[in-house]
Formats: C-alpha cells, structure tokens, sequence
C-alpha cells in the first residue's frame, strides 16, 4: 500500500508542480481508510492537496495558485496513475490480468487472504459458485 500511495503522490505533486512553473514544490497528505460505509474491505485513500506550489527565491517562498484541473486534465491524470499501479502491482505478482479490464488477486497463502481478495475483486469466496464475480449494481455519474 505504500508504494502505490507513493506512485499516487508522486503523479498528484508532478502534476501541480508543472502546472505552477519551474522548480514549484508542492505537498499533499493522505489518510487511509481500510473500510467502506458498510464495513466491508474498501482500502482507499483521503487525500488533501494544495492547489498550487511554492517557488523559493533565498529565503523568500511564493505560493503560486493553480487553477482547477479541467475534466480533461483528470482524466490524464488518472489515467497515469491507474497505470502506472497496475504495472506495480503485475510486476510484485500481487494481480493477474483476466480480461482487458479485469484483474484478479492471486498468490493468496491463507483463508483471510483469499476472503480478503475475494471482497476487494467483487468475487464470490466460497462454495460451488467459488470465484464467479458477485452481482454489483453500479450508478454512472458524471463529474
């Protein structure tokens, strides 16, 4: 989990720091929540961002406001996150790709491990109906 909260972070400060100019330094925390609103294994990460970066001159530093990211600027951005964590991810052999959007979690060494997995790919864990995916219902929103 911290090498993709670096990878994330990593994209979030490139992309506020270039946006500000040459040299720009910016910053971000993140809290980690391990659990959705029903309980249920949902690692996902809150994270608060400045929006801009601060340049330093001596001992002199400007903070240099960026403006709002478009829908487009978003898009690219997660875009190269979703990339570049699933290419992490491959290559620790930690997920295995099964169709053209669809990974798996594999290598689990216990029962929890599996449970676990199962929970997060939306995969039913146990019994006759092991490892078919789960009904979910989905909402599409537009941002």
């Amino acid at each position: 989990m911290g090498e993709v909260l670096k990878i994330f972070h990593r994209a979030l400060n490139t992309y506020q720091s270039k946006k500000a100019g040459q040299g720009a330094r910016t910053g971000a925390i993140t809290f980690i929540q391990r659990f959705g609103g029903s309980l249920n294994l949902n690692i996902h990460f809150h994270t608060l961002s400045l929006d801009g970066a601060y340049s330093f001159e001596g001992n002199k530093a400007q903070f240099h406001i960026n403006q709002a990211p478009s829908h487009l600027d978003l898009e690219k951005l997660l875009k190269q996150i979703t990339t570049r964590v699933v290419s992490h991810l491959e290559k620790r052999g930690l997920i295995q790709k099964e169709d053209e959007n669809n990974y798996y979690l594999s290598n689990r060494e216990n029962a929890f491990d599996h449970i676990q997995a199962s929970s997060i790919t939306n995969r039913i864990a146990l019994g006759k109906n092991k490892g078919q995916k789960a009904l979910t219902l989905q909402e599409e929103v537009e941002i």
